[in-house]
């Protein structure tokens, strides 16, 4: 009974006009990959080191790392609005 009221309450609303829109998001390009400075780690007294170039080098690459992982995530950011 219940189902016959909305199929006669359907029937008597006039017809109605619907438009599909599609909508595309647009993506922007990746950032470029940063070039990474070598690091060579040092085998002494039973354990792994490194000099101070090397400890500067992947200190460096430790902030170039950072700024495409955060490039990255204004990318993914921008796109969830």
């Amino acid at each position: 009974m219940l189902f016959l009221i909305a199929l006669t309450a359907c029937s008597t609303i006039p017809e109605q006009v619907i438009k599909t829109e599609y909508i595309k998001q647009s993506i922007p390009p990746l950032p470029e990959r940063a070039q990474y400075y070598s690091v060579k780690f040092l085998f002494k007294d039973g354990g792994y080191w490194l000099d101070e170039i090397n400890a500067k080098n992947l200190l460096k690459n430790k902030v170039l790392s950072d700024g495409y992982t955060k490039e990255l995530e204004d990318i993914l950011q921008g796109l969830s609005k």
